[in-house]
């Protein structure tokens, strides 16, 4: 746990496959609230192949990290990922 976050591991739950991803997303889901305005912190859902199946941790600066399997993590942008945007998530006891 770092910054108050703690982040679990589903890599080897779903190296490949965007619907158990989207699943293991789903179970994720009741344990956040849906907010508006990102910060420092939330997370973003992002639809991949159809499925919102990827999630960033938003660092502000509109810049987000999460990974990628070319590059491992990586800091990008939100604006490079804005039309595949879902939602920002908080969790709830934040």
């Amino acid at each position: 746990m770092e910054h108050g976050i703690e982040l679990k591991d589903y890599y080897e739950k779903a190296p490949n496959n965007s619907q158990i991803a989207n699943d293991i997303v789903n179970q994720i889901i009741p344990d956040m609230k849906e907010v508006k305005n990102p910060i420092y912190g939330d997370f973003v859902l992002i639809d991949l192949f159809g499925l919102p199946s990827h999630v960033g941790v938003c660092l502000g600066g509109n810049k987000f990290l999460h990974t990628k399997r070319t590059t491992g993590s990586i800091v990008d942008s939100l604006d490079r990922w804005k039309n595949r945007i879902v939602k920002y998530y908080r969790p709830i006891n934040d």
